[in-house]
This record gives C-alpha cells, structure tokens and sequence, in this order.
C-alpha cells in the first residue's frame, strides 16, 4: 500500500494512493487489513498531535482504481464511479 498523511491547521487528510494484493492472496480479506493498518496509523497520528476531529480518508478515483469501487465501499467509503475520489471519515 502506498498511502500519504497530511496535516493542516485542524485537519488530518490520509491519502492512499496505491493498495495490491497478489492475486493469490486476493478475496481473503488481505486488502482489508492492510487498510484496517493504514487507518490504525492514521488515528495514532491523530491522536498524537492532539486532534479531536474528524479524520478524511481519501482514494483518488483513477483508471487502476475504477475496478475495486466495491471494494472500498465495502470498507465504508463514500462516491461514485463519476468522483474525483472517494472518501470516508473517521471520527
């Protein structure tokens, strides 16, 4: 997984920009975890620099990322095919 966390005034933006599993190892629940991981940073770096806020999750919607839309909305992500990205907050 291949993902950036940014901070700004009051707000904590995660991007994850790339995520793959081998195929061998695709529909075993690996891509979830390793998402459920990257969140558990997110939170712990939140935390760490005192934000009480809510956190954005993005995932920028690009030909590569088309195909796994059920997939992040599985994981609670919100948008369409027609969004720039999809996003989910943590609070």
């Amino acid at each position: 997984m291949l993902g950036e966390i940014s901070l700004s005034r009051s707000t904590l933006t995660a991007d994850i920009y790339f995520i793959y599993i081998f195929e061998k190892w695709r529909d075993c629940g690996n891509g979830a975890k390793l998402y459920r991981c990257f969140e558990d940073i997110v939170k712990e770096r939140s935390a760490f620099v005192g934000l009480k806020v809510a956190i954005l999750v993005r995932i920028p919607i690009k030909h590569c990322i088309v195909h796994s839309i059920i997939f992040w909305r599985k994981l609670g992500f919100e948008g369409s095919e027609d969004s720039i990205c999809l996003i989910k907050t943590i609070k």
